[in-house]
């Protein structure tokens, strides 16, 4: 078979094996070769795991609802509000203590004699 290959080419079947070798490590034809195959799967894949996580998603989405239908017929505060609420009220207060520190930084370098709550050469805080 690789003689009458050989023969059929115009080559050596050294220069036939040496050929048939180069072709079997061409990366970008086997590449080619098998881009359709790994496109569709990936195609197929990426398919199945979107349709079972908007299905896991609509079900996690259902329980939270059916869980605030009952803590609201009970009375009860909603867990989540209640920490949004939290972390309103912490960051409020933290903003609160930049901003009293601030203050108390600037009243101290005023108090030193450096205002730098105006713009150099102005008056009044304005600039020319």
């Amino acid at each position: 078979m690789l003689e009458d290959a050989a023969k059929k080419s115009g080559r050596t079947l050294t220069a036939e094996i040496t050929e048939r070798l180069k072709q079997s490590f061409d990366i970008p034809a086997l590449v080619n070769r098998l881009a359709p195959d790994a496109s569709d799967i990936a195609s197929e894949v990426s398919s199945d795991i979107g349709t079972e996580f908007y299905s896991v998603h609509k079900s996690f989405s259902d329980l939270e609802s059916q869980i605030r239908a009952i803590l609201s017929h009970l009375g009860l505060p909603d867990p989540v509000e209640v920490a949004k609420a939290r972390e309103a009220e912490a960051y409020a207060k933290r903003k609160a203590k930049r901003e009293g520190a601030l203050k108390e930084a600037l009243q101290t370098i005023e108090r030193a004699g450096l205002n730098i709550a105006k713009a150099p050469n102005s008056k009044d805080g304005e600039k020319k």
